[in-house]
């Protein structure tokens, strides 16, 4: 999938990703939801954006072109570093993000708050556009009181990620909350759909009001240009 491997932008500093194949069968399994692996945002980003872009992840690039007294000195162009996955699987994947934010029986992370039965919040689900994503929480390594690093219940890093409009992407956000906290008002602490979700809606809702107008066809939502 190309995620190993990292990438260079035209911006220098990037970090690469941490992933190291581990000698316990657990680490293992916990790699699969995050655990024991470090991307950074651009990476996570890219990553969705392959999704997003029927299976093609492209290298992110921050500069256009580079001038001097209004001649270009140099210009960059997109780059395709890998294509991730069978047209099937990929349909797969965007189904399953798919649910993460509309599916409200289940209900998906970031679709709903129920309270006996009764939807009382929307997390990632706008009446304006459609998100696909997914949520993640996870607990955060700290020195313990022996000197050896441990998770702790009460550290967390919650993130959303999405892209949007669902029907014709566009637009990919992130959203991470370190070590949110806990309060006696807080009834729905560590829900990263509930607080990473809902940033990422409000997002998505102003930056498609701000240049784009859409309307039904054939019951799908059609977006287009101002």
């Amino acid at each position: 999938m190309g995620i190993c491997a990292g990438f260079e932008t035209e911006i220098p500093g990037s970090s690469p990703p941490k992933i190291k194949v581990p000698n316990d069968d657990v680490t293992l399994s916990k790699m699969a939801y995050g655990y024991s692996v470090e991307l950074s945002p651009i990476q996570i980003l890219a990553f969705y954006n392959g999704i997003a872009n029927d299976g093609k992840m492209i290298r992110p690039y921050m500069v256009s072109r580079i001038e001097k007294d209004g001649e270009i000195v140099e210009e960059f162009d997109t780059e395709t570093l890998s294509t991730l996955c069978k047209q099937s699987t990929l349909r797969d994947i965007r189904g399953a993000l798919h649910d993460v934010v509309w599916d409200d029986d289940l209900p998906g992370t970031a679709s709903v708050l129920k309270w006996g039965g009764h939807i009382i919040r929307r997390k990632a689900q706008s009446d304006l556009v459609h998100i696909a994503g997914k949520t993640g929480t996870a607990q955060l390594l700290r020195p313990g009181s022996n000197g050896k690093w441990t998770y702790h219940n009460d550290m967390h890093r919650m993130t959303f990620v999405g892209y949007f409009p669902e029907e014709d992407p566009q637009y990919t956000c992130i959203c991470m909350i370190e070590h949110p906290l806990k309060t006696e008002t807080n009834h729905w602490a560590y829900d990263a759909g509930a607080d990473c979700g809902s940033a990422v809606r409000q997002i998505a809702e102003k930056t498609m009001a701000y240049g784009w107008v859409y309307a039904i066809q054939n019951g799908q939502t059609v977006f287009k240009k101002r």
